[in-house]
């Protein structure tokens, strides 16, 4: 289809939405060629996720700090850039953007992203206040309890702890609370080997 009409975009769109879980650089080729005058910002954000797909992270940050300024109030790309800060280690742009999204649009999604971010960055205390919100709005969301149970441990809160675990363990087997909580306590020691990098690096 694109070969026979190569100036359709909907048909380049339709292809590079197919090739790309393959072939992610294919997808973005398809997507940039021959585009002329302005690219919908639909189309700048799944450039933008190829970028981030095929590692391509400086590219997609542009995309997204474009778009930022061409829809400030849009929640899903605060959200996508947040996330994507994050996984470039910038923890500080990370929780900017992400607490722009949640300002825009405190959803579940939104509210665990910020307190992945924080954890990350070693924020234990404060990534702890935002699971616990969650909690109120879904109470059995595995993964808030998760990440509250591992930052009061982390911070050596027992008795807070306990309270949690129980309520924790109403909702998930065994197996599930190990696997969770294996995945929120790697979370929580990235945070923690940043700060202590950064603590061995303020020595004298």
């Amino acid at each position: 289809m694109v070969r026979l009409e190569p100036s359709d975009r909907a048909a380049r769109h339709a292809l590079a939405r197919l090739v790309s879980t393959i072939d992610p650089e294919q997808g973005i080729r398809l997507l940039t060629d021959q585009t002329k005058g302005d690219v919908p910002a639909a189309v700048m954000l799944e450039v933008a996720r190829l970028y981030q797909h095929a590692a391509r992270y400086t590219e997609a940050e542009a995309i997204y700090a474009r778009l930022i300024e061409t829809a400030p109030d849009d929640a899903d790309v605060w959200l996508e850039a947040g996330r994507l800060s994050d996984a470039m280690g910038a923890e500080t742009v990370a929780v900017k953007r992400l607490e722009r999204a949640v300002a825009l649009n405190p959803n579940r999604e939104t509210l665990a992203s910020l307190a992945l971010a924080h954890m990350h960055a070693g924020r234990l205390v404060t990534a702890g206040r935002w699971w616990w919100r969650i909690t109120r709005t879904h109470d059995t969301d595995i993964e808030a309890w998760a990440g509250l149970t591992v930052c009061a441990l982390a911070m050596g809160r027992k008795r807070l702890v306990k309270r949690v675990r129980r309520v924790f363990d109403l909702h998930t087997s065994r197996q599930e609370r190990r696997t969770v909580m294996a995945n929120l306590w790697h979370h929580a020691a990235l945070g923690r080997t940043i700060l202590s990098v950064q603590d061995e690096q303020a020595l004298p």
